[in-house]
């Protein structure tokens, strides 16, 4: 039988993921502590950085009250050329 899992909602961050949904494993998101919860993931809509800075950093989705609603908190590696999180 397969594990249950939960939808995670997106909020923010590069288009290619702000507003998706996630359907991730019940113990990776329900079963933690809030601290522990979210991901850093790929995209294919980074901010424009210099040839000195990392041009493939993560976006960063972690929960603030709800483990099932992730919002962007911003780019790993982060960058001084970085726009603000809104």
């Amino acid at each position: 039988m397969a594990e249950d899992t939960v939808t995670v909602r997106l909020v923010g961050g590069p288009a290619d993921w702000a507003g998706k949904t996630l359907a991730l494993p019940r113990g990776q998101v329900l079963d933690r502590p809030l601290e522990e919860v979210g991901a850093y993931l790929t995209s294919d809509c980074t901010p424009e950085r210099g040839e000195d800075e990392d041009v493939d950093p993560r976006a960063i989705y972690e929960p603030e009250d709800d483990a099932t609603v992730w919002t962007f908190r911003g780019w790993f590696p982060s960058s001084p050329s970085d726009p603000p999180v809104a």
